[in-house]
């Protein structure tokens, strides 16, 4: 008896601490399918975000935002691929972020991404930049403009983009 409930404490501790690690993470947002949008795409979002599509030639500016009480932000820039060479493409985005003159520093870099700070009025600001490349298209992920998010917030949503789009793969 003893045992049976310890191993009971045990499991509910285990399902407990599982929960919690996907809230912090984000990845309690379900998927959204950017399909109904001409995006073979998709991307975790919270249940009320509202997509927007602009196109501006051969580029399209994707906007998923939260209308809820959550903040998530997302901006998704989808443009014919340049080239197939995932660090010059990366490289090309570091070089863009570093031209802002509010450009702090860069925090974390993986082979597809980078988590970076800006300087504010109010403080600092953190964004991240993921590229993703599929079939003829590149598409480079962002933090939602004139949007400010701490430096969790942006991770969260870094983590959130970059879950879904390796999964995929």
């Amino acid at each position: 008896m003893k045992t049976k409930i310890c191993f009971g404490l045990l499991v509910l501790l285990l399902a407990f601490a599982s929960c919690k690690e996907k809230k912090e993470t984000g990845l309690n947002w379900p998927v959204l399918d950017l399909m109904p949008h001409g995006l073979p795409i998709a991307v975790m979002a919270p249940d009320s975000a509202r997509v927007s599509v602009t196109k501006v030639g051969a580029i399209e500016d994707v906007t998923v935002i939260n209308e809820g009480a959550e903040r998530y932000s997302v901006q998704i820039y989808v443009q014919p691929v340049i080239t197939s060479d995932m660090a010059e493409l990366k490289a090309n985005q570091i070089n863009e972020v570093k031209s802002n003159a509010d450009f702090l520093q860069i925090l974390e870099e993986d082979e597809r991404s980078f988590l970076y700070s800006l300087k504010q009025l109010n403080g600092t600001t953190y964004s991240f930049r993921y590229v993703h490349l599929q079939a003829d298209k590149e598409y480079v992920f962002t933090t939602g403009f004139n949007e400010t998010f701490t430096l969790e917030e942006a991770k969260r949503l870094l983590q959130a983009v970059r879950q879904n789009q390796e999964t995929g793969e």
